[in-house]
């Protein structure tokens, strides 16, 4: 939004200690009473890496951030005759002048915020972050060399464009906004965070791009009737009013950019598998979107919904529950554990406290009624996927499960099989020591060059390493039927996975498609030293190659800048 205005002034700050950011920086640039906790958070994240110096630069009103301003003078029906715009770049080093900056201070660049400050036609200010880029938080050891080892995976980030005046940096972070409760949301600021940070999308999408897809023109469609002191003499009848956007104008807007969304209703059903459904997608390397209730007033029938984009994870390969919870019950209908039960932590963006928040995977797992106790509960959920995907995740995970578990069967019944981790899956099942389903959307090309890239160590150590040999690798090739996006759900045994980061094979569903039997939906299966393949009459069909044990999971291509993305 700011890439065409222009700096009027820039000042260098040195910001080690004794400043204070809470009593010094937040004062200077925020004018309205209240809503300031996203720069609060900037602020806590900043002292975290080791902030030394920023510069502020005062913009001029151009281009999207002057249509933004005069959409909020249509909303509050009056002209907006004072408008503040600052745009506060951190660094880690000390740094005196504007001239300074070089190439290589890529890598002591923290992150930007952009302030705008309005003055409303009654008086009082609205403030606002309307974008912010920070650096997906890192540790800093000895001379500020990063050292990205924070249990922090996050996947919805990206490479971006910024600068300090005439000076061009480049950042890897996610994209962050704040509402502003007049002429947008809490969902347009996490459809914005979503399509930001999308990898490919070169064009930052604003608000106003996305009211005028959903005809929200501010004068005669307008958004959040009440949040303006003024709108006590507007007669309501007159207008159409929206209190908020809903699934379907998110659905519209993210169709605009060939994208689908699968959506999963946690509000409906006392069983709620919210951490599974959200972890599938982000392990996917997409968004997700997740609405929570919040507190309801005496005369509302619904509850009022708050949603966040989810763009990362932690991970603890320690945690106890996973196992334990099948040991020490019973469990009928239970037969594997979904990778997310080692996930402790979503990492997202709320546009009302800031960026990069964990919350707790169980947080708001309840036993109660929805309709008898409805505040702060999970309510929906969207996964933003690529315009072919039809089918959900946590259903694809449940018939990995239902087709792994008749291979299983199968094999043990087959004395002249001599595979020694097929009969490991089996002795563990018989002892309640179920195996460990990881499900996540790929790219066909990733996953075969993932299978090229597999040098297997066979159980005789002192043999050289094997790999597919090339027949095997075509009949791969042809069973994906040239599907470009795949369901793959990678089996592993609780040991394997926790500890070693390897798994036994996988099997690999179609997508774009949506049917009742799992076998309709398999293209491919491969299970330590046997690839599996549907037939047309609906049963399976298993051959033997000389690969009999485990290897490492499927990872996305690591960078320097993202060193803990290694799951």
């Amino acid at each position: 939004m700011t890439t065409d205005c222009t700096s009027q002034d820039i000042h260098p700050q040195n910001c080690r200690r004794p400043y204070s950011f809470f009593r010094e920086f937040i004062q200077q640039y925020w004018r309205q009473d209240g809503g300031e906790n996203p720069l609060h958070r900037v602020c806590s994240l900043m002292r975290k890496m080791k902030v030394e110096t920023f510069f502020s630069e005062k913009l001029m009103c151009n281009g999207k951030i002057k249509e933004e301003i005069e959409a909020i003078g249509k909303r509050c029906r009056g002209k907006i005759k004072e408008a503040e715009i600052w745009r506060i770049s951190f660094f880690n080093k000390s740094i005196t002048t504007v001239d300074e900056i070089k190439d290589g201070y890529d890598e002591n660049f923290l992150g930007y915020v952009v302030i705008l400050n309005v003055k409303l036609p009654n008086g009082e200010y609205r403030s606002y972050i309307p974008q912010s880029v920070i650096r997906t938080p890192t540790i800093y050891k000895e001379k500020f060399s990063p050292l990205n080892t924070m249990n922090q995976y996050i996947h919805t980030a990206k490479d971006f464009l910024a600068s300090v005046g005439e000076k061009k940096l480049k950042i890897y972070g996610s994209f962050y906004c704040q509402q502003n409760g007049l002429t947008n949301v809490c969902a347009h600021a996490a459809l914005r965070m979503v399509l930001n940070n999308l990898r490919g999308q070169e064009q930052n999408i604003d608000n106003e791009t996305i009211n005028k897809k959903l005809g929200i023109d501010h004068v005669n469609k307008i958004l959040e009737y009440g949040n303006y002191s003024e709108d006590k003499h507007l007669d309501p009848t007159n207008y159409d009013l929206k209190e908020g956007l809903d699934l379907s104008d998110v659905e519209t807007v993210l169709t605009e950019y060939g994208l689908k969304i699968i959506t999963q209703d946690f509000f409906s059903h006392l069983i709620m598998d919210y951490h599974d459904f959200l972890y599938a997608v982000i392990e996917s390397g997409f968004p997700a979107m997740f609405a929570f209730t919040t507190k309801r007033e005496e005369q509302q029938t619904v509850p009022t919904l708050h949603v966040v984009p989810i763009i990362g994870h932690t991970l603890n390969t320690d945690i106890w529950h996973p196992e334990a919870k099948f040991y020490y019950r019973y469990f009928k209908d239970a037969n594997y554990h979904p990778s997310s039960s080692w996930v402790d932590h979503f990492i997202f963006h709320d546009d009302n406290f800031g960026m990069y928040y964990n919350f707790a995977t169980k947080s708001m797992d309840r036993l109660t009624v929805p309709r008898l106790d409805p505040e702060f509960r999970a309510y929906y959920g969207i996964g933003v996927f690529p315009r072919k995907v039809k089918s959900s995740p946590v259903t694809i995970q449940r018939f990995a499960s239902k087709i792994l578990h008749v291979s299983i069967d199968f094999f043990s019944k087959r004395p002249d099989v001599d595979d020694g981790w097929i009969k490991e899956l089996k002795r563990q099942q018989d002892r309640n020591r179920y195996p460990v389903i990881r499900t996540m959307l790929i790219e066909r090309r990733h996953y075969l060059n993932h299978l090229k890239r597999l040098r297997i160590q066979p159980l005789d150590s002192n043999s050289e390493t094997i790999e597919y040999t090339q027949p095997e690798f075509d009949f791969i090739q042809k069973s994906l039927r040239g599907h470009r996006w795949l369901w793959m759900n990678e089996i592993s045994l609780y040991d394997l996975y926790s500890a070693n980061k390897t798994k036994i094979g996988e099997l690999i569903f179609r997508c774009d498609k949506d049917y009742d039997e799992p076998i309709d939906l398999l293209l491919l299966g491969r299970l330590s030293s046997y690839i599996i393949k549907p037939i047309p009459r609906g049963g399976l069909e298993f051959y033997p190659t000389d690969i009999k044990t485990h290897h490492e999971l499927f990872t996305f291509k690591r960078t320097e800048r993202n060193l803990s993305l290694d799951w």
